[in-house]
C-alpha cells in the first residue's frame, strides 16, 4: 500500500514537473501541493524537497498574479489551489520547526482593514504563502544538512542556497528589502562554499545582494555596500571571460553590470522616491535582475568550477 501511495507523489510531482516546464505555475503549484499532502499523509512529516518545488511554484504564481492590474476573475482551478495553499500554510505556522522571520505590510493588526486594495491583499497573501512555505523547506533543510558529510551534505546546501535565493526574491518582490538582504547574503555565502568566485551562481548571488541592499533605505552606506557586490559580480565575469575567451552574451553581462556600477557611485542628485515611483525602480531592477540572470545562466557549464572549489578549500 506504501509503494502504491509513494507512487501517487511520483505521479503528482511529474505532473507538476510538466506543468511548470510550461509556465502553468498554477498547474504545477496544484500538483506540489497535492503531492506534499500524500507524502505527510504516508510519513506524517513533511519533506523540505516537496516544499520547496510547491513554494517555489506558489511564487512564480504570485508573480504572475501581481503583473496582471486589476486581478482577473478567479476560476475554479485557482479557488481550488488558494484553498491547498492555505492547507499547507496553516500547517507550517502550526510547525515548531518554523520559525516567524518576515512579516508583510498587511499583516499588522490594521490587516481587516475593508479601505485596502482587494487585489493588492490578494498579491500579498500569495507571497506571504510562498515564503511560509518556502520558509517551512528552509529549516527543515537546515536541519537535515548537520546530520550529514561529504557529497550529501554538498547536495543539501546546494538545495539550501536556492531555498534562500527564492525567499530573497519573494522579499524583493514584496519590497522586504532588509529580509531580502539577509536572505540573499546567506544564498551568497552557502554559494560561495560550494563553487569558485568565478562560478556564474556565485556572480548572479552578488547581483541580487547588490539589488536588495540598493534598496535597505534605513542604512547609510546602501549603495557602497550595492556597490561592493556588484564589483564582486564583474570580478567573477571577468575572470570567467579570461578563462573561457570573450564571448556576445559575456560582453552583454559585462556592459551591463558595468552600467549598474557607475549608477550606483554617482552621487544622489534627486530627492527620494515617492512611494508610487519606488515600486516602479524596485519592478524595473527586478526584471533587470532576472534578465541578467537568465543570461548568466546561459552560459556554457564550468568544467574548472569544481576543479576551482577543491583548490580553493587546499
Amino acid at each position: 500500500m506504501a509503494d502504491a501511495s509513494q507512487a501517487q507523489v511520483d505521479k503528482h510531482v511529474a505532473a507538476g514537473g510538466k506543468a511548470y516546464g510550461l509556465k502553468n505555475y498554477g498547474d504545477a503549484a496544484e500538483q506540489y501541493a497535492l503531492a506534499c499532502e500524500q507524502y505527510v499523509a504516508i510519513n506524517s512529516k513533511d519533506d523540505p524537497d516537496l516544499l520547496f518545488l510547491y513554494g517555489r511554484a506558489l511564487f512564480q504564481v504570485a508573480v504572475q498574479q501581481s503583473e496582471v492590474l486589476g486581478g482577473a476573475p478567479q476560476r475554479e482551478d485557482e479557488a481550488a489551489l488558494e484553498n491547498l495553499a492555505k492547507k499547507t500554510k496553516a500547517a507550517a505556522e502550526s510547525s515548531t520547526s518554523a520559525d516567524a522571520r518576515f512579516q508583510f505590510s498587511g499583516d499588522a493588526e490594521d490587516s481587516g482593514s475593508e479601505s485596502d486594495d482587494e487585489a493588492g491583499g490578494e498579491e500579498d497573501n500569495d507571497f506571504e504563502t510562498a515564503w511560509e512555505v518556502l520558509d517551512l523547506a528552509r529549516t527543515l533543510f537546515e536541519k537535515r544538512v548537520t546530520d550529514e558529510t561529504g557529497d550529501a551534505a554538498a547536495a543539501t546546501n546546494a538545495q539550501l542556497a536556492e531555498v534562500y535565493d527564492i525567499l530573497g526574491e519573494v522579499s524583493l518582490e514584496s519590497e522586504n528589502f532588509e529580509q531580502a538582504a539577509q536572505d540573499l547574503r546567506r544564498a551568497l555565502e552557502i554559494k560561495q562554499g560550494l563553487h569558485a568566485e568565478s562560478s556564474a551562481l556565485v556572480t548572479e548571488a552578488h547581483y541580487k545582494l547588490s539589488l536588495a541592499l540598493e534598496f535597505v533605505v534605513a542604512d547609510d552606506d546602501r549603495k557602497a555596500k550595492a556597490a561592493a557586490e556588484m564589483e564582486a559580480a564583474i570580478a567573477g565575469v571577468r575572470a570567467r571571460l579570461d578563462a573561457d575567451g570573450a564571448d556576445a552574451d559575456g560582453a552583454e553581462i559585462l556592459k551591463d553590470l558595468e552600467t549598474r556600477l557607475a549608477d550606483l557611485r554617482a552621487p544622489d542628485a534627486a530627492p527620494a522616491a515617492e512611494p508610487d515611483e519606488l515600486t516602479r525602480q524596485v519592478a524595473a531592477a527586478i526584471a533587470g535582475a532576472n534578465d541578467l540572470s537568465g543570461l548568466v545562466r546561459k552560459r556554457k557549464p564550468e568544467s574548472r568550477d569544481a576543479g576551482a572549489a577543491a583548490k580553493k578549500q587546499a
